[in-house]
């Protein structure tokens, strides 16, 4: 088996946070050798019950790290600080509210990561279609005939990813272009520097981008160079379900000062 850890990014969501921990244990086909828990203390009124939640939800025997950051330094430098603890080469990346619907093959995933040297392969929170918003995905069958589709970027949602391609990009912008790197920008700042789009990163860092000449959203450039691809083919019906949309759960800026949700709405 291919070692691997899990990283989990909280927002001070305990009701969320325990549906996620435990669905997942659940559905997950392969052990992870470590979990590592940042919390980014956001609803500070639930700070002290979130160690304790997270000692009861993680099975006995595997070892985890749970840190708080209060105040909350926002969901970049959430996800920097987890990659940083990170020991093996690959992992599995979750949000503190997602429900696990179905078994995830991570071991499955993990190989196809190790074998074809594919950076990232996401677990669609929704059924795969064939087009989003007129990108259309292609289907890739591989000589050990595992079907995955082309992905138009990486996700921070639920999927498995390498780390010698994802850490060292993430640092650039951290030591670079920190205030950039925050809450809604990481995935956007991940596919443009994949993308061969941030000359710095492109000139540093040893990483296979596109061609310059090449359109970098072509499924065709992306399965060759950014190998970022959604597990199963069009139809996979989806395997995680997004919890985290009711607007009191919302961890925005205007929610952190403490107030009722009713007098900032």
């Amino acid at each position: 088996n291919l070692n691997y850890e899990i990283i989990v990014v909280s927002a001070c969501r305990p009701h969320l946070l325990e549906v996620t921990l435990r669905t997942m244990f659940e559905m997950v086909d392969d052990v992870p050798s470590r979990v590592i828990v940042h919390d980014d203390v956001v609803f500070t009124a639930k700070k002290d019950v979130m160690a304790s939640l997270v000692t009861s939800c993680i099975p006995n025997g595997i070892d985890f790290e749970f840190y708080q950051d209060d105040p909350p330094i926002k969901h970049g430098p959430s996800i920097y600080w987890a990659l940083k603890q990170v020991k093996t080469r690959y992992f599995l990346f979750t949000q503190d509210d997602f429900e696990f619907l179905r078994s995830v093959p991570v071991h499955d995933a993990l190989m196809m990561l190790d074998r074809y040297n594919l950076n990232h392969i996401r677990f669609n929170k929704r059924d795969t279609l064939a087009f989003k918003n007129g990108w259309g995905k292609k289907e890739v069958v591989f000589d050990n005939g595992v079907k995955l589709t082309v992905s138009d970027h990486w996700h921070f949602q639920v999927g498995v990813g390498r780390m010698s391609v994802l850490l060292p990009i993430v640092e650039w912008w951290m030591q670079n272009q920190p205030q950039a790197f925050s809450d809604t920008i990481p995935p956007v700042a991940i596919n443009r520097s994949l993308n061969g789009q941030v000359p710095e990163i492109r000139e540093s860092l040893s990483i296979a981008f596109p061609p310059s000449d090449s359109d970098p959203m072509s499924p065709d450039i992306r399965e060759k160079y950014q190998k970022t691809f959604i597990w199963g083919g069009i139809g996979e019906k989806a395997y995680v379900r997004h919890i985290g949309d009711k607007i009191e759960d919302h961890a925005e800026e205007r929610y952190r000062s403490g107030r009722p949700i009713t007098e900032i709405v």
